[in-house]
């Protein structure tokens, strides 16, 4: 793997502002950002201008840090450690530096700058190419080649999806064991959400119960979430939750059987298109 894949691999995943142990767990990627800096030349000032753009994650990103100061990434793995909020990566004898900010179980983790090239114009080309292959024109149109960008970084939100995993030593090399998310709702605890749901003094209140229900487990099956659509009555309420409720199920392979739920083709059509975007 060359040096310009692993910047961008590792960009996606790493970093973290508070305790080590607090980064300890598995965390599943949402989303993906780009941030490109750019100088505008005023005068004699020359002020920074951040621009951001972001899109959901395409492939199920999965981060593992584990407490013995080593961690996973979809079969990738090396040793970590935190100095404030930087951590240093090692993989095959390279190190890396990341930053990383916590909100709650929610990680937003960013890379260093990965643009090498000192020539102003090169950068700036790189970084529209990059724009390109991220499919975030519509978030950068306005950046031009003229542009002097003085950095391109790459991040990801991820979300907590339950303990990381230990691995077993074998002849003095750490193997993995398979990665599994340590949470489960029990059919008591969706009556205790339904009944919530239903016992919703306005129905406006009825999506933002479901929604804070649904980041609090992190682990409902599609079958359900089924069962919690059902609770409302119109697509139009029901298409959003679903979209929403992607990012909380298990069994993502099975998630085309939540048009089941609605009643017309094109909000069918819809979220095949999310869920299409999402994998």
């Amino acid at each position: 793997m060359n040096n310009n894949v692993w910047l961008l691999l590792f960009s996606l995943f790493l970093g973290v502002s508070v305790s080590a142990q607090t980064l300890t767990g598995r965390w599943e990627a949402e989303e993906v950002s780009l941030e490109i800096t750019t100088i505008l030349k005023a005068g004699i000032l020359e002020v920074k201008q951040p621009h951001f753009g972001s899109k959901p994650a395409r492939n199920r990103l999965v981060a593992e840090f584990l407490p013995n100061g080593t961690f996973r990434m979809n079969g990738e793995s090396g040793t970590y450690r935190q100095q404030g909020n930087e951590v240093y990566a090692d993989v095959n004898g390279k190190t890396e530096v990341y930053t990383v900010y916590r909100t709650g179980d929610q990680l937003q983790l960013w890379g260093s700058n990965v643009v090498a090239s000192q020539n102003q114009q090169e950068r700036t080309a790189t970084a529209i190419m990059m724009v390109r292959q991220m499919g975030m024109q519509r978030s950068f149109e306005s950046l031009q080649l003229t542009d002097r960008v003085s950095s391109v970084r790459l991040g990801t939100h991820f979300r907590y999806v339950g303990e990381a995993q230990p691995a077993y030593q074998s002849q003095g090399n750490v193997y993995a064991t398979p990665n599994r998310v340590d949470c489960v709702v029990s059919s008591a605890d969706l009556d205790r959400i339904k009944e919530r749901v239903e016992a919703a003094a306005f129905d406006s209140e009825k999506p933002k119960i479901l929604k804070a229900a649904l980041a609090t487990k992190r682990c409902f099956s599609t079958d359900q979430i089924l069962e919690l659509l059902a609770l409302f009555t119109f697509d139009s309420e029901k298409l959003p939750l679903a979209k929403y409720a992607y990012s909380y199920v298990t069994d993502r392979d099975n998630y085309d059987q939540i048009t089941d739920a609605f009643d017309f083709d094109t909000s069918k059509d819809e979220l095949r298109t999310f869920i299409r975007g999402r994998r």
